[in-house]
């Protein structure tokens, strides 16, 4: 399995996983991209959908997956599937402190791995994005990291200043307080000033070692600088959840984009999309629901999903009615779509609506394409209807002209016919009835095939059951027939009945 960040470096990974490939026999490669939320440089479309080719070209599978811990997701797929090899790319950022940064996907990959062989392949782009902090919001690891600074920086500060001057002190401590609140976020930085200002009074307002301010300036200057400590702490809080936002957004508008792509560019049918929705929201089993005998989205009176019946699904023991899925969201009046595997976040619901919401176009695909199918195939027996009314409609003057000859002959009172003659013309009048009665059958059965009322049974026929009826009306002086008596039977090719001409014919 090889995961994709979306960058330029998955064709190398790719075709180094497919080398790792053909060394053993009975495998399978899968390409797994994860959209990222994490503030690394995002994936380049073009570049993934040369990937998504060329991972179809040497043979194997293309995914996508969400989830918030990009490492975890990629684990997690791979354990689903029994991946037995992962290849992934070193990482394309380096932290600038060790302890203040969250490992890499690779790192986390490799330490959380177990029996899966992990292997990390060095490629051009590999640790060129410079220096800088994850960022997003503020996870556990760097509140913790907060707190310890809050309470060991303004001491070491305080320590360091020495005979500084309060004014001096001040903007030492309150720099120290901005470096907080970049690293632990609110809290962190809340508890430093306070910290601070309890420091600065006690050490560096007179009276010294009082917590006692004598100079109403200084406490002013006390208060202001808590104040404007805490406003750049919440600041900075509010700053890294818009970025966390942000980024969240754009990974959905990346998931999207490549679902769009996805659905526009190939035949997909809602069961390969069924099979989409399971894997990016990591879900046990996916069932579509259509409403019947009027049940409504909203369900019943209860507030139940009667009346509802599964019309398709994939995954292991998936749902028998919505009631019984973990999650439910309800496409339109007539579909419902139901996931089971655990509880979404409010997050991916929304993320959810949106692939509801490509279902509804792919449905939408799917019925145009059919509507489209059956006017091409109305418009092809229109035009076989046409061609053959014109054949028959020339085949028809003929017997009518020798109907009408023979009629108006034996009408004729002048003169005298022997019954030779008579029993030549009535003859005349037989065979040509024959014939317009053949066409006219003709005609009715070719209307019953166009129609649907009939169906041909197909099947080996010999050429003496052909011959006969295809030569009827020829008279017999014009045509030899010598067949051999062990001449095969003839199979009809099926494409005839629907109106397309057969590749290749071949008569004796």
């Amino acid at each position: 399995m090889v995961g994709l960040s979306g960058g330029a470096e998955g064709e190398f990974l790719l075709r180094r996983a497919a080398r790792i490939l053909s060394r053993v026999s009975g495998g399978e490669l899968m390409a797994v991209h994860i959209p990222r939320s994490d503030g690394v440089a995002g994936s380049v479309p073009l570049a993934l959908e040369g990937q998504r080719q060329l991972v179809t070209d040497l043979g194997g599978s293309y995914h996508s997956v969400g989830g918030e811990d990009t490492a975890r997701a990629l684990l997690d797929f791979a354990r689903s599937v029994g991946a037995t090899q992962i290849v992934i790319g070193t990482s394309r950022r380096k932290p600038l402190l060790g302890v203040l940064a969250r490992p890499g996907v690779g790192a986390r990959v490799v330490r959380d791995a177990g029996d899966i062989d992990v292997h990390m392949v060095p490629h051009p782009l590999g640790g060129k994005s410079g220096l800088q902090f994850s960022r997003g919001d503020l996870n556990r690891k760097r509140a913790i990291v907060g707190f310890a600074l809050a309470a060991l920086l303004p001491v070491l500060v305080q320590l360091g200043t020495g005979e500084l001057s309060l004014q001096l002190t001040m903007l030492i401590q309150f720099a120290a307080t901005i470096a907080v609140a970049l690293v632990g976020g609110l809290w962190p930085a809340v508890v430093a000033a306070m910290w601070s200002s309890l420091l600065l009074n006690f050490y560096s307002a007179p009276p010294l070692g009082t917590l006692t301010i004598s100079d109403p300036e200084n406490l002013l200057a006390l208060l202001v600088f808590l104040m404007v400590a805490v406003a750049v702490a919440l600041a900075v809080d509010r700053s890294a959840r818009r970025s966390r936002e942000a980024n969240r957004a754009s990974a959905e508008a990346a998931t999207l984009s490549e679902l769009a792509r996805g659905i526009l560019a190939s035949q997909d049918t809602v069961q390969v999309f069924l099979e989409q929705v399971r894997e990016h929201f990591g879900m046990r089993s996916v069932a579509l629901f259509s409403g019947l005998g009027g049940g409504g989205a909203g369900g019943g009176p209860d507030g139940d999903h009667g009346g509802w019946l599964p019309d398709a699904s994939v995954g292991e023991s998936p749902p028998q009615s919505p009631d019984a899925a973990d999650n439910v969201l309800e496409i339109s009046d007539h579909w419902i779509l139901g996931l089971s595997g655990r509880i979404l976040p409010g997050s991916d619901r929304r993320l959810l609506a949106a692939f509801g919401a490509h279902l509804i176009a792919l449905e939408q695909r799917e019925a145009l394409t059919l509507t489209q199918r059956e006017y091409q195939q109305l418009a092809q027996d229109n035009k076989i209807r046409t061609s053959v009314l014109r054949a028959v409609s020339h085949d028809l003057r003929t017997p009518l002209a020798g109907i009408k000859l023979a009629v108006s002959s034996l009408r004729q009172s002048e003169v005298q016919f022997s019954a030779e003659d008579e029993a030549e013309l009535l003859a005349t009048i037989e065979h040509y009835s024959d014939r317009m009665d053949a066409l006219v059958g003709n005609l009715l059965d070719m209307s019953r095939l166009s129609a649907d009322m009939v169906s041909p049974v197909l099947g080996p026929v010999t050429w003496q059951d052909v011959l006969p009826a295809a030569l009827h009306g020829i008279p017999s002086g014009r045509i030899r027939r010598d067949l051999p008596a062990n001449m095969p039977p003839w199979r009809p090719i099926p494409a005839c009945w629907n109106g397309s001409s057969p590749t290749s014919s071949k008569t004796p």
